[in-house]
């Protein structure tokens, strides 16, 4: 089958937006019909088959959205491009067995490899790009280091919940029963939110 017969078979009315706003975002990308679309999945999983949280393993798979519906989540069809082990939980340190893949995928987006094309029987410039990932809320943690669980952090690892956040919404017209309070003392106080609630109203809470 022709790489345009397999373009028509893909191109169909359940092609994502997305899919369409690549190909007008990248012509030269989107123009070749051999480039790939890759989705990346990851998770950790205990093969053994108990609640051990002495090992984990993740494995990287890729699969390749250029195929049919009906194909690209077959077996066959999926690549397990990397598959990490270790004692532990790899938390944010993934990136660094991730690092070789994602370099790979980098060159294959940026500048491309020449592959040869059996049917033409010529060279082309063969380019690819991560679509879509696919994980649960912890590993997306993990993979793209933006957390879905605890404190969210900025990038100096303090409490995004500042003075200078405070100041913006003041300055935004939003969230004023927010706003800084200075005392006499220069000391800065943040009030808090309405849904905040007090030590002893945790416990009737609970107690109830």
């Amino acid at each position: 089958m022709m790489s345009e017969d397999v373009g028509k078979l893909i191109q169909h009315g359940l092609t994502p937006p997305q899919w369409r706003n690549i190909d007008n975002m990248f012509e030269n990308f989107g123009n070749e019909i051999a480039n790939l679309r890759f989705d990346l999945s990851s998770d950790g999983i205990n093969p053994f088959g108990n609640m051990s949280s002495r090992h984990s393993t993740w494995p990287v798979i890729l699969c390749v959205y250029n195929l049919p519906p009906w194909l690209c989540m077959k077996h066959k069809d999926l690549m397990m491009s990397l598959l990490i082990q270790g004692s532990k939980q790899h938390g944010n340190d993934i990136d660094v067995y991730l690092a070789p893949l994602i370099d790979d995928m980098k060159t294959l987006w940026q500048s491309g490899v020449d592959v040869y094309n059996s049917y033409n029987k010529e060279m082309f410039r063969f380019r690819a790009i991560i679509f879509y990932t696919i994980n649960d809320f912890p590993a997306y943690n993990n993979l793209s280091g933006y957390s879905t669980k605890g404190l969210l952090l900025n990038i100096h690892g303090k409490i995004k919940d500042e003075v200078n956040v405070r100041k913006d919404m003041v300055q935004m017209g939003i969230r004023l029963e927010l706003s800084p309070i200075e005392n006499d003392q220069k000391r800065t106080y943040l009030p808090l939110a309405c849904y905040t609630m007090s030590k002893a109203e945790k416990h009737k809470f609970v107690n109830h």
